[in-house]
């Protein structure tokens, strides 16, 4: 996409960022919101302040700051002194604040340090889910209903038993309803879903190992959920919040490998007797 002119290479010009912004807010004519979501910069952050007010000037009504710049990726610490200087570029539009915020204590020190309207969380919530309930139940202020691990622990089964309804009425004009394809397809996704999501939850990696044949999708569910009961941490983990990332090294390292597979296969393919 940014080799075509989109995304963070319309950084690079802020009155292309800012023809396009408005461009989109004319089509909108109104009748929704648009708003800007933009790294610091391509190569550097010089052009921020610029980019910043260009798209508020475009009719922009939000802007989500992300201080890393597209060569960055998700690598270094986020800057969030951008934040705050976008909170003062602009003049009459909310600021929000993204980049590296994985637990309350962080998103306290984000709106303290930058002055942010509000936070956007995006790896931060992988393998946290309740990160953003916490955070909003935090900043309600003092004298905010505290909760604890049963509240969390609630909120945990609760959605895994919303997800394995949805799962089945999404289903329901299934030919193989029922068959054993698709009851093992059934307790794959809330496998899928118990590993991105509960982290929070270190007995669950033995759970995980249950042959999906082997094991009806209800009886797997009431298993995840005692595992959930009995063992959920009531406290914010650490998400391994480069689990999906570019820069992630077990990803590196994949592509590496990759590499030297197909170099072998080519050069096997160069010395093979016609």
């Amino acid at each position: 996409m940014t080799g075509k002119g989109a995304g963070s290479s319309l950084l690079r010009e802020p009155q292309q960022l800012h023809d396009c912004v408005a461009a989109m807010v004319d089509a909108a004519g109104g009748r929704a919101p648009v708003t800007v979501k933009m790294r610091s910069g391509f190569e550097s952050a010089d052009l921020f302040e610029d980019n910043v007010r260009a798209a508020e000037a475009a009719g922009a009504a939000m802007i989500a700051v992300h201080p890393r710049t597209k060569v960055q990726g998700y690598t270094g610490d986020a800057d969030w002194s951008k934040i705050a200087l976008a909170k003062r570029t602009v003049e009459a539009i909310p600021v929000m604040g993204n980049g590296d915020v994985t637990s309350v204590a962080k998103a306290r020190l984000m709106r303290r340090e930058t002055g942010c309207d509000g936070i956007m969380i995006g790896r931060g919530a992988v393998q946290d889910p309740l990160i953003f309930w916490r955070i909003r139940r935090a900043l309600a202020g003092e004298g905010a209903e505290a909760g604890g691990p049963d509240d969390e622990v609630g909120a945990v089964v609760g959605f895994l038993e919303a997800f394995m309804e949805e799962l089945v009425a999404s289903r329901a004009d299934y030919e193989e309803l029922g068959s054993k394809r698709e009851l093992k397809s059934r307790v794959d996704r809330v496998k899928q879903l118990a590993k991105y999501l509960l982290a929070g939850c270190p007995s669950l990696k033995a759970t995980l190992r249950t042959p999906s044949k082997s094991v009806h999708p209800d009886d797997f569910l009431r298993l995840v959920m005692r595992n959930v009961a009995a063992d959920w941490a009531g406290r914010e983990v650490g998400p391994t919040v480069n689990e999906f990332s570019h820069d992630n090294p077990h990803r590196q390292r994949a592509k590496v490998a990759a590499v030297k597979v197909a170099e072998l296969r080519r050069g096997a393919e160069a010395t093979a007797p016609c």
